[in-house]
């Protein structure tokens, strides 16, 4: 009797790819969180022309085959940047928080301005179009995600606020930025996928992501799909991710 998996039992991880189709070197593990997954291998056959000695057509043959893996997820901050990114062929540029104190930082509202004394906002990597996270102000209107539009050595100039900060809890004090750009790179990621039920593994190679969808309803939690198509898929009980 065959075994059956139960997809309520499933956790997957991913990892990109330093090669395209290779066990990557990298270590940092990514949880992916999702609400519904679906995947395998599929095969191409093709039936030759030629008909054998009792005039049957001859039998299918394998000429290529790929890997398909598909999930649904719940949007979440940060959770699927780089796959984001590697839709559009581009890249995450992500700066760590900034090390300064907020008694270095002032605050112009009117002109929407923060303003430093001793940090060099264009030497710690500041770029027009990213967006910044701050937190730690007393005034709750200077805390939020900000996109900036302008920057100079002290000061960063910054559109309405997008994002309040609503729930401060886990953040980090200070200034963070980050933001994609679309370009032409192709990146590829290596997929682990564990049924817990029955403790196998399936691991999917050069997963390259052919579509991706986002569903935006007022007053509900934005939703999407992504889709990836890759070289291969193998069935494992043991995994290659710790």
């Amino acid at each position: 009797m065959p075994i059956y998996a139960d997809t309520s039992h499933v956790a997957l991880y991913g990892l990109l790819e330093g090669t395209w189709a290779t066990i990557p070197s990298e270590t940092l593990i990514h949880a992916i969180q999702i609400t519904s997954i679906s995947g395998g291998e599929k095969f191409v056959w093709k039936q030759p022309n030629k008909i054998g000695t009792k005039r049957h057509l001859s039998k299918q043959l394998r000429v290529s085959s790929n890997a398909e893996l598909a999930f649904d997820f719940e949007l979440r901050p940060g959770v699927y940047d780089k796959y984001f990114a590697a839709f559009i062929g581009g890249e995450i540029e992500s700066l760590s928080p900034f090390a300064v104190g907020l008694t270095d930082i002032g605050v112009d509202s009117a002109e929407h301005l923060f303003v430093s004394i001793t940090t060099d906002w264009l030497a710690a990597g500041v770029k027009v179009g990213m967006r910044i996270q701050v937190a730690g102000f007393a005034n709750a209107g200077n805390n939020g995600i900000f996109r900036v539009s302008g920057v100079s050595n002290n000061t960063i100039h910054v559109e309405d606020r997008l994002i309040p900060m609503v729930n401060e809890v886990g953040v980090t004090t200070g200034f963070k930025a980050a933001m994609v750009r679309s370009g032409t790179e192709i990146l590829s990621f290596f997929f682990e996928n564990h049924f817990s039920d029955i403790s196998i593994f399936e691991q999917y190679y050069g997963m390259r992501p052919n579509s991706l969808k986002i569903n935006i309803d007022s007053n509900k939690i934005i939703t999407g799909s992504m889709s990836f198509l890759g070289s291969r898929m193998t069935s494992e009980t043991e995994p290659l991710l710790d």
